[in-house]
């Protein structure tokens, strides 16, 4: 499963399938009145943050893990993947004659067959490049959203690309744009 990292598809730890019975199938459920302090915190921070509609960030993430036990980190873990699993499991189930466990039988079965998809080669040092160069030119990447960018912006930044000697289909793939859009007027 998943790369041979395991042999199962519920011993997988990143597998959402695992959770379509259970809110905790790699750790014990969370007794809050036996909890400790420190995960009590961390479940209320958690539950906040997901009724604010906030990320949780890399930062956020290291504040509800600080001092936690390697058990109350599972359970902490188990927690946020149950809160935040995008998966419908019913409509999965219609997808296998009605039954989730069809599809989890069907992800056993074709462990092993795998395949992956072939993407180009390409070196990412030229989009490293280009993101300094963007910046050089006050497009700040953290907030820019290149769909929202009006054509005229686009086409000056895909110019000073141009110039800089990169390929229409490297500043294709930058920008976001798809290969049927015109790219600065070409």
């Amino acid at each position: 499963m998943a790369g041979n990292l395991a042999d199962d598809l519920d011993e997988y730890r990143w597998n959402l399938m695992a959770y379509r019975n259970t809110s905790y199938p790699f750790s014990s459920k969370i007794a809050l009145n036996k909890a400790s302090n420190r995960l009590r915190r961390s479940v209320k921070m958690l539950k906040y943050y997901y009724s604010c509609g906030l990320p949780l960030t890399y930062d956020r993430q290291r504040v509800l893990f600080k001092n936690l036990s390697s058990e109350e980190a599972g359970q902490l873990t188990d927690l946020i993947i149950s809160i935040h699993n995008c998966l419908d499991y019913k409509a999965i189930g219609r997808l296998y004659n009605g039954d989730v466990e069809n599809a989890a039988l069907s992800a056993r079965t074709n462990n092993g067959s795998e395949h992956d998809i072939p993407d180009d080669y390409e070196d990412y040092s030229d989009y490293t490049a280009m993101m300094r160069i963007a910046r050089d030119n006050g497009v700040d990447l953290k907030t820019c959203n290149f769909e929202t960018m009006t054509s005229k912006e686009l086409k000056k930044l895909s110019d000073i690309f141009r110039y800089s000697g990169f390929s229409n289909k490297q500043i294709r793939k930058f920008l976001h744009l798809g290969s049927g859009k015109n790219l600065a007027g070409k």
